[in-house]
């Protein structure tokens, strides 16, 4: 195995590879200067061909070269780049993330790597990318068989290349890496008694961003409770929102697990541990202003969504080798939480930007649906989007209630933005006013701009400042309205109109 990198820092990096001689030697340079520090690694406990090393005491934002060196052969130099240190010059960096590299189609993982992430990302040079990529998010489901040696080594490892010794790996595990031994070793996550290796969880920062690796298998059994994994990974999870919440350098957390909560293409694979985790990043969202995301695959297809109350994302990064789960090919559910679905092959960059106006930034590739290869390029974008840690509120829209044969009709005035963003959805309630004053939300599919279903949008040309309302009970109902802007920020509550559904009216 070529080495490959993990665990960034701004002052560190471990590099991995397998060497089968006794004493190899890593060597590390800075760019820019002709000395070498020659290190020796040390050996993976039970796996003896697996070495790692573990560098400290780097520059931060700072090109380092890196080769092996044995008594009869030297490596290839490789290059690293440290991450930037947060509250430095730096203000930009930028994450791949990738899911669901396994299946019957290893060879399209080298696809993305080499025709997309490289071509495109570093513009031909996979130098360029150890520069404009800080690290490859890799959700889960790496190997089909995690007990299998050759797969990690053959396909895994070997398509990640290139770009995994110059570009670090921060993966999640997923139910196809199990049994964990593999992922364990070559992950350097071994036991120490600590929580984050028990789980295999991980944290970095990188500039404004809080980034956290969860697992949403269910390995642990502790007293027989049935989801103690999960209680202990919530615990782990509070204290680092509780660090995320007091700095005032984190602007955004970021969180990354295999299974979803929610599943448009393939609702079987929903899990509720992942849903537990998706409700604690809600409410930290809720309680600090700090938007959010959650990152996840499982399901064969991407798809974008988010929760209606605060700006927290919901992205499935799925698939990169793993065969799609096509429209129709199973029963499928159209959730609210989700803006759009694509059941095509691809990866996404995510950049964050740091400074005055901080930003979470998503472009999505597409590179093929297993019959047409799109080859990634801009016209094959499938999606984007931005959140902004400042983003202003629409203006607080006014509403008017007109009941005609049964039904009642809302109407928003237009929106307005101090933003210049786009209107993106309208969330509408009504409050009976007798009877038993019942709240009736009526937020989601058919109340945004967008729903991709079955490959369209089933909302193009939807005006959402007005919804009608059939078949209510007769009553008094007070309606009001809000607006959200395409950065996720609602509008204030506008003012509650009172109508009356009369007894006598046909319905």
């Amino acid at each position: 195995m070529e080495p490959y990198l993990i665990k960034p820092g701004s002052d560190t990096m471990t590099v991995m590879f397998e060497a089968f001689c006794l004493s190899p030697t890593l060597c590390v340079r800075e760019a820019g200067t002709s000395s070498w520090t020659r290190i020796a690694p040390s050996i993976t406990p039970v796996l003896p061909t697996l070495r790692k090393t573990r560098i400290t005491g780097l520059k931060a934002d700072t090109t380092y070269f890196y080769k092996v060196e044995t008594l009869l052969r030297k490596s290839p130099e490789y290059r690293f780049h440290t991450w930037p240190r947060t509250g430095g010059d730096k203000t930009i960096a930028r994450l791949v993330a990738i899911s669901d590299s396994q299946g019957d189609h290893p060879e399209r993982l080298a696809d993305v790597i080499t025709n997309g992430i490289i071509a495109v990302e570093g513009k031909g040079s996979v130098d360029a990318c150890s520069e404009t990529i800080s690290a490859l998010l890799v959700t889960g489901d790496l190997v089909t068989h995690g007990d299998n040696k050759a797969q990690w080594v053959n396909e895994f490892f070997a398509n990640l290349q290139p770009l995994a010794s110059r570009v670090p790996l921060i993966p999640a595990l997923g139910n196809h890496d199990m049994t964990p031994f593999f992922y364990t070793c070559y992950f350097d996550m071994f036991p120490d008694g600590s929580l984050e290796h028990c789980l295999k969880l991980s944290r970095y920062n990188l500039l404004n961003t809080m980034i956290l690796t969860l697992n949403s298998n269910d390995l642990i059994q502790v007293d027989g409770l049935p989801d103690a994994g999960g209680l202990l990974q919530r615990e782990w999870l509070l204290d680092h929102f509780y660090d995320a919440q007091d700095d005032p350098a984190t602007d955004f957390v970021l969180a990354q697990f295999h299974h979803p909560c929610k599943s448009e293409l393939w609702p079987p694979g929903e899990t509720e541990r992942s849903c537990r985790f998706v409700a604690m990043l809600e409410r930290f969202t809720a309680d600090t202003g700090k938007p959010s995301l959650h990152l996840f695959g499982h399901t064969h297809a991407y798809s974008r969504g988010q929760s209606r109350d605060v700006p927290h994302v919901w992205l499935n990064v799925a698939p990169t080798a793993g065969d799609i789960d096509y429209w129709g090919e199973y029963d499928m559910t159209d959730y609210d939480e989700f803006q759009k679905s694509v059941d095509e092959f691809g990866y996404c960059l995510i950049t964050l930007q740091a400074g005055e106006r901080p930003a979470v930034e998503m472009v999505r590739r597409s590179g093929g649906n297993g019959i047409q290869w799109f080859n990634y390029t801009d016209d094959t974008i499938a999606d984007a989007f931005a959140i902004h840690r400042d983003n202003q509120a629409p203006e607080m829209p006014g509403i008017a209630a007109t009941e005609y044969a049964g039904s009642l009709f809302l109407q928003g005035t237009d929106f307005i933005d101090p933003d210049g963003d786009a209107h993106l959805e309208s969330h509408w309630q009504l409050i009976a006013e007798t009877g038993d004053g019942k709240v009736i939300d009526i937020w989601g599919n058919h109340t945004r701009t967008e729903n991709i279903w079955m490959g369209e949008n089933i909302q193009d040309g939807a005006d959402i400042t007005r919804h009608a309302i059939p078949e209510l009970p007769t009553g008094t109902y007070s309606a009001r309205v809000r607006y959200r802007d395409e950065g996720l920020a609602w509008s204030p509550w506008s003012e509650a109109v009172s109508a009356t559904l009369p007894p006598d009216t046909i319905r």
